[in-house]
């Protein structure tokens, strides 16, 4: 259940913010959602990296549905030397999903995390 949670907080939270902050906000909200929701370091990086890939491959998506895929059509034939835009679409949410994937890693292994023991009550 906190993994959903998680999930979905990762996706409503990006999506607004993403409207007025630049693309690496999904980083800041992973990591916050990943502090905020106890989930073991695996399943904290999966609902992350899910949560961005789901809301890149959305927009992505909408606009190219937009401009009649002309954009994405140029970009896979550079890119990918194919002429196909929905392969180019998946590949799109990758970069962002790594990088929200992995802030929530770091907040579930910082979270995880004991304190270091001193000399003196070694």
């Amino acid at each position: 259940m906190r993994f959903w949670i998680a999930f979905v907080l990762n996706v409503i939270l990006s999506s607004l913010l993403g409207l007025v902050l630049d693309w690496w906000v999904v980083a800041i909200v992973a990591f916050v959602v990943g502090i905020w929701i106890r989930l073991r370091p695996a399943k904290a990086f999966l609902s992350a990296f899910l949560a961005v890939y789901c809301l890149y491959f959305a927009m992505a998506l909408i606009t190219d549905m937009q401009n009649d895929h002309i954009l994405a059509t140029r970009m896979a034939d550079l890119i990918l030397k194919v002429k196909n835009p929905y392969l180019m679409i998946l590949v799109t949410g990758i970069p962002g999903a790594l990088v929200g994937g992995f802030a929530a890693l770091s907040a579930s292994l910082l979270r995880k995390r004991k304190p270091a023991q001193t000399a003196a009550t070694a």
